[in-house]
């Protein structure tokens, strides 16, 4: 409640003490009055703050002249990298190895274990907000990465009232991105990457005010469109706005003889929800 509020509300009783002429329907009115002043505390205490982007970022810029953007010549599996989860802040720290920390508690749960059943069943990923920042280039080339390049921002951000569950695998985030083609149709650049085995799931409990920080690759090309990025939490899809980039316009096609390109030949609707998000690629050449 603001000090301009709580004056107000203090005068409002010193006028009552005195002047002890006024009528019951005066002290009714300075009752609702009261009550308003209740409910404003309240609806302040209840508001989370709004999130921004960082304009700051630590990280070790020693990496900028080993790596590079990274090149494509057809649909790749995405590289995400999750790094850390933050209070909402200017400052993004990003360390020089890159590991994954667990030190969150009991915010962190590892596997798929009867905790993260029970996690997905009480707490919701709606809400959650998804937000780029393309304008932002990071050098990687990390021990703990495999893929060294140039990598831009993605927030993972929880601007509501309650905790928000966040899921992924091992370092690796649930997102792909997206562009334009020359028809101005949304198609995916990337697939979720492939994995070998069921393990290595884990979740994240993301508290409000609160935000997952993780990476995508910045790509190649002189082909100028609008970009995104889409990304999976439990049954959530979650979309960034557009924003102005780069690519190599083979990415929007599939490799023949590719694991992708069997996929979707063989199993459409399976294809579509699991290796693209949803998204549809250009039909393969038959």
């Amino acid at each position: 409640m603001s000090n301009f509020t709580r004056q107000n509300c203090r005068v409002q009783f010193a006028g009552l003490r005195s002047n002890p002429s006024l009528t019951y329907f005066s002290v009714f009115l300075i009752s609702l009055s009261m009550i308003s002043c209740s409910e404003k505390k309240n609806i302040s205490e209840e508001q989370s703050s709004v999130f921004t982007l960082p304009h700051i970022y630590q990280f070790d810029n020693s990496f900028k002249d080993s790596v590079s953007f990274f090149e494509a010549e057809n649909i790749v599996d995405a590289s995400t990298y999750f790094i850390n989860k933050f209070n909402f802040s200017d400052t993004v720290m990003i360390d020089n190895e890159g590991d994954r920390s667990t030190s969150f508690g009991r915010d962190y749960i590892m596997g798929d274990s009867t905790s993260m059943r029970r996690l997905r069943d009480s707490l919701s990923s709606d809400g959650l907000q998804v937000f780029a920042d393309y304008k932002m280039t990071i050098p990687v080339n990390w021990k703990s990465i495999s893929k060294g390049g140039y990598y831009y921002p993605v927030f993972v951000v929880n601007e509501t009232n309650s905790d928000k569950f966040f899921t992924a695998r091992d370092h690796y985030v649930s997102a792909i991105q997206e562009a334009k083609d020359s028809n101005g149709n949304w198609r995916p650049i990337e697939s979720r990457k492939f994995d070998f085995v069921g393990n290595g799931r884990w979740g994240l409990i993301i508290h409000p005010n609160e935000f997952a920080l993780f990476l995508t690759a910045k790509y190649k090309g002189s082909f100028k469109t609008i970009l995104r990025v889409r990304m999976g939490v439990g049954d959530m899809t979650y979309l960034t706005k557009g924003f102005e980039g780069t690519i190599n316009e083979k990415q929007f096609h599939l490799e023949p003889g590719s694991y992708q390109y069997e996929e979707y030949k063989k199993n459409l609707p399976v294809s579509l929800t699991r290796r693209f998000l949803g998204a549809s690629p250009l039909e393969p050449d038959k």
